[in-house]
């Protein structure tokens, strides 16, 4: 286990507090505990100093420090360090990617870097996704998009993550809802417990009222499978109480969505809206609006 290991690194780092790899291998198994981040950062830096040339151990510095979004600059550095010291290793290239894909005004740059992952390693899924995500972002390139979403479909055909982002991008098309549906459920064909095809395929039938039964039962089918997603709980509360007509448990998943991704402004304005319809709670409901 992470406690196990842990203990197992630190004695190694008592014995042998000169080898890199050692702090390498503390900082990753710290960096899986959140509350333990501060620590993990400073075994990467002790390994960084006993190691500057190692790529390896600046990108996972890199990747560290991304998930605070305050130290993004940081986290940048470090990873387009990573890249100096090995620039033909595709995988620090898509994580420069998203890196800079979180901020709006540099998706060209975010582009720029998807796409040089992809010319150092054409048959990678995964990097024609990343860039197909990226693109399907933008309106006026959605045709693009598909093109590039289709592309890990002709690497393998058996992809269910590459069916189920095509099918999405479909979904946003209305003369082509038809092949989104094929997409999606090619996707859970293939992945019968990928709950992300399943809400994406349930938000499509909502459209049609005589398929809200299936649209709900693909709702909490996807739910049984991931329970933890605050964006399927916050689609499925907003079918529930615009849809199906039942408040109650419309609030009851909202307020799961809330939980669970407390930041997301989209499911409290959600939430408000209801209990304002519902003329119940409505100070809270003010405070959520």
């Amino acid at each position: 286990n992470s406690a196990q290991a842990d203990s197992d690194f630190s004695k190694a780092i008592e014995i042998s507090p000169k080898f890199p790899w050692f702090w390498n291998s503390l900082a990753n198994s710290l960096s899986k505990v959140p509350e333990r981040k501060a620590e993990a950062e400073t075994a990467y830096r002790n390994a960084i100093d006993l190691d500057p040339k190692h790529a390896g151990f600046w990108n996972g510095l890199a990747q560290l420090l991304s998930r605070a979004p305050e130290r993004k600059e940081e986290a940048e550095a470090a990873c387009r360090k990573a890249i100096d010291l090995e620039p033909e290793f595709a995988g620090f290239w898509r994580n420069l990617g998203f890196l800079l894909a979180r901020t709006p005004e540099r998706m060209q740059e975010a582009e720029g870097a998807y796409r040089k992952a992809i010319e150092l390693e054409p048959e990678s899924a995964e990097f024609w996704m990343n860039l197909g995500v990226l693109l399907e972002r933008i309106p006026k390139r959605r045709d693009e998009a598909e093109r590039v979403f289709r592309k890990p479909i002709e690497l393998d055909p058996n992809d269910a993550h590459a069916w189920a982002h095509l099918g999405n991008l479909l979904e946003q098309i209305p003369k082509r809802r038809d092949e989104a549906e094929a997409a999606l459920r090619k996707a859970i064909e293939l992945d019968p417990k990928g709950s992300w095809a399943m809400s994406c395929l349930a938000h499509l039938l909502v459209t049609i009222p005589e398929r809200h039964e299936e649209a709900e039962s693909l709702f909490r089918k996807a739910l049984e499978t991931d329970a933890l997603s605050g964006d399927i709980w916050g689609s499925f509360g907003v079918f529930l109480a615009c849809w199906a007509g039942k408040p109650r448990e419309a609030e009851v998943a909202l307020r799961r969505s809330v939980e669970l991704e407390p930041d997301s402004s989209r499911d409290l304005r959600n939430l408000g809206a209801l209990l304002y319809c519902e003329m119940r709670q409505e100070e809270e409901a003010v405070q959520h609006l």
